[in-house]
């Protein structure tokens, strides 16, 4: 019984490392998966507000040639 006991014991540091590895793993993988998110959220913004500002310009000029006309 001594040896199973050892062992089981053994075994359970094993899971215990596994398991603190794979949370830092996780942990990790969930960082750049926010980071990404994040990115890719920063550069719909980006173009929503070129795509605006280039809407407001357009109706500008619009308006500047109906006015001269």
């Amino acid at each position: 019984m001594g040896k199973e006991d050892k062992k089981t014991k053994y075994e359970g540091e094993e899971v215990k490392e596994r398991k603190k590895k794979r949370a830092k793993s996780d942990k990790k993988d969930k960082k750049e998966n926010d980071k990404k998110e994040n990115d890719k959220k920063e550069k719909k913004e980006k173009k929503e507000k070129k795509e605006k500002k280039e809407k407001k310009e357009k109706k500008e000029k619009k308006i500047v040639a109906d006015m001269q006309d």
